[in-house]
């Protein structure tokens, strides 16, 4: 089949630190024998045109000159609108730029299915040129676009584009409950994927050498630096276990809007000889400091506008990585972490209850040793990728050609 894949989240080069779950999802598609087609915001050093592991992947350019292109990546969409003017600016723009690339693409290109990810503005616009090329959409939901927009302004859209949808994929059970009733005869749920190449135990020793660290207690935390994520919790429960564990350190990896408040917390607290940010760095980066740390915290929450964690992928890489997660108990967290036998969990916005899980990793040795095999074992039995792209594949074959699903309600 053709299959035209629709993203505003995409690695923009080889090396980049945007996230690679949409670009490893389709280039295991063309294993299965599927023509790829990929079709993403520009960005400026991009390529517009380029071809990576059998995807033919185009970026289509929504201002001029493409400096100012301030919409997209580091971040993402929503995070930008709430900070940056430009962003503003360039919406409208990019809006229209990207439902023309859509029609412009599934014509040239005679495609047979297309997989929008997220449900705004992507899945809108392939729903609306269904109406036209009477192709088929599969629309996969991530998370914030189903949490942040159902109830507001913009659900009216969301269900439209619900009902318009051959097919739904979420990514957990908690997701796949907020979808309405009269959409769930076509709701897949497939967990999101782990590459075992990058992410797979290793010698701490060697690692913390490759990354320049010694031999500290060290925490890390991996996500954007955004409220939902909840890192202002973690680098609160450092400072109750700073006395007790005198070399423990703190990193954490990512970019996002929350840098600076979290920077004035550490200044504080006292703790700037303790945390450390690291910003975005590449996935074979990253992985080493997997294998390098001795504790994964995830205190993600569930914010005022409706935000919480969808899946945790980061908790899914360090699982495999071989080293022992802590999660709160909110959103789809609890589809990777069973307490006391994959992870720890703790009530999210709990720094002590944060601080005592950690302190319990460091100090069992028998519970670290469990949840490491307990941890590795589910994320092979959930999140390899070959199996992930067959059901995907298998969701594709059904939906190609006519379909009788699509534009009916209750």
């Amino acid at each position: 089949m053709k299959i035209l894949v629709l993203a505003t989240t995409f690695p923009r080069w080889s090396g980049d630190t945007e996230p690679s779950y949409v670009f490893r999802l389709s280039a295991s598609l063309v294993k299965e024998g599927n023509e790829m087609f990929v079709l993403v915001p520009h960005a400026p050093g991009a390529k517009r045109v380029e071809e990576v592991e059998g995807l033919k992947i185009f970026r289509f350019r929504y201002f001029y000159p493409d400096r100012w292109e301030k919409l997209c990546y580091e971040g993402g969409i929503l995070p930008k609108l709430r900070s940056n003017l430009m962003a503003w600016v360039n919406l409208p723009f990019f809006l229209g730029c990207q439902a023309w690339a859509i029609g412009h693409t599934i014509c040239q290109e005679k495609v047979d299915v297309v997989h929008a990810h997220w449900l705004l503005p992507q899945g809108l616009f392939a729903v609306l040129w269904s109406f036209w090329f009477k192709v088929p959409v599969v629309t996969t939901i991530h998370g914030s676009d189903l949490m942040v927009f159902r109830r507001g302004p913009f659900g009216w859209l969301i269900r439209f584009v619900l009902s318009r949808s051959a097919a739904i994929t979420v990514n957990s059970q908690t997701l796949k409950e907020k979808i309405p009733t009269k959409f769930k005869d076509r709701v897949y749920l497939i967990p999101m994927g782990v590459d075992f190449e990058v992410f797979h135990p290793g010698n701490q020793r060697e690692a913390r050498l490759k990354v320049g660290l010694g031999d500290e207690v060290l925490l890390l935390g991996v996500g954007r630096l955004s409220e939902q994520k909840g890192f202002h919790y973690l680098i609160e429960a450092v400072s109750f276990i700073r006395e007790e564990f005198q070399s423990v350190r703190l990193i954490l990896i990512g970019e996002g809007p929350e840098r600076k408040r979290l920077i004035q917390l550490v200044e504080r607290l006292g703790l700037q000889n303790v945390v450390e940010f690291k910003g975005g760095i590449p996935q074979t980066q990253l992985a080493d400091y997997y294998r390098a740390s001795d504790v994964f915290i995830l205190p993600s929450i569930r914010t005022k506008r409706g935000e919480e964690e969808a899946f945790g992928l980061v908790l899914a890489e360090a699982m495999a990585s071989g080293l022992p997660v802590i999660g709160t108990r909110t959103g789809g967290i609890s589809s990777l972490i069973e307490d006391q036998k994959t992870g720890l969990m703790v009530e999210e916005g709990d720094p002590p209850g944060v601080a005592a899980a950690i302190r319990r990793i460091l100090c069992e040795g028998a519970l670290r040793d469990r949840l490491v095999q307990g941890g590795m074992e589910k994320v092979k039995e959930k999140c390899e990728w070959n199996h992930i792209a067959s059901r995907f594949d298998q969701i594709f074959q059904q939906v190609k050609g006519p379909h009788s699903s699509m534009g009916q309600e209750d």
